[in-house]
């Protein structure tokens, strides 16, 4: 029997065992075709995509005082990133309108206020430094 075979028929006794109520074999019927690029038969492509979104939306640990899922972890990051863009354009004015590093957190902060990364200079300065970490370590790849 070729490889190719043996893993179409591995498939086919996951999905008879699957509809016999035994759910492991979703799990199984997935690495299998993941593994030997094979497509999705819908059986595991309906029940892996409503799986994938109740994780987006539920999964996650709590942590820190940060609670929810992926999703909450997703617009966290989207208020760090809006701060940090705020804040590095607030540092390039500082050629142009002068101060130090604090004033223009400052200025972020003022121009900030209203919009979903509002925050205080100290919480704004943090979002950026936490986004100037992140794109430090991918220059050293």
């Amino acid at each position: 029997m070729e490889l190719e075979q043996f893993v179409e028929r591995q498939i086919e006794e996951c999905g008879i065992k699957f509809e016999g109520g035994d759910f492991r074999q979703l799990i199984h019927a997935f690495r299998w075709c993941t593994m030997y690029s094979k497509p999705l038969p819908e059986w595991i492509a309906d029940v892996a995509l409503q799986a994938l979104q109740f994780k987006l939306e539920n999964g996650g640990a709590a942590g820190r005082g940060k609670t929810g899922g992926h999703k909450a972890q997703i617009a966290r990051d989207a208020v760090h990133r809006e701060r940090h863009r705020v804040a590095a354009w607030q540092l390039d004015r500082r050629r142009i309108v002068g101060g130090n590093r604090a004033d223009a957190f400052e200025r972020a902060s003022e121009y900030l206020v209203g919009k979903f990364a509002q925050g205080s200079a100290d919480v704004i300065e943090k979002s950026y430094d936490k986004i100037a970490k992140q794109f430090a370590s991918v220059k050293n790849y």
